[in-house]
């Protein structure tokens, strides 16, 4: 009896658990990359441009991070500390580690220096970087 009662709290309570961990990882996600976007703010107000800013030099705290950031220039195609760079602008794209297992289906975040802020169902296959131009769905 003891053991049936036990098993169905356990049976209603940790897919709730699990679905508010996910949550909070995301949630997590997000935050650190506006944190992210508004050291690019900063550093732009500084040197009048996005060059040199490493992601890096100005992501401490990101060890706990279940996810993983991409910083490019506006194309997409180069970081902002190469000679190629088109230092006008950042793209970012935030997407589930692969070795954490439990967020292989999580959303998928993207935010540019247009203002853009686009999530990504973990489901659908997500555009490279460098081609994102439209956002089904924004955050």
């Amino acid at each position: 009896m003891v053991i049936t009662i036990t098993g169905l709290l356990m049976a209603i309570a940790l897919p709730s658990y699990t679905h508010y961990v996910e949550t909070n990882y995301q949630l997590v996600a997000q935050q650190r990359a506006l944190f992210i976007a508004n050291q690019l703010q900063r550093w732009r107000a500084r040197n009048l441009t996005y060059s040199g800013f490493s992601l890096m030099e100005h992501s401490s705290g990101t060890q706990e991070l279940k996810y993983l950031m991409v910083l490019t220039d506006a194309t997409g195609n180069h970081s902002l500390t190469d000679e190629k760079a088109n230092t006008q602008g950042w793209r970012i794209l935030v997407k589930p580690d692969p070795d954490f297992k439990k967020l292989t289906l999580s959303d998928i975040y993207y935010l540019d220096s247009l203002g853009r802020r686009c999530v990504f169902d973990g489901s659908v296959m997500v555009p490279d970087i460098a081609s994102i131009e439209f956002c089904p769905k924004s955050w």
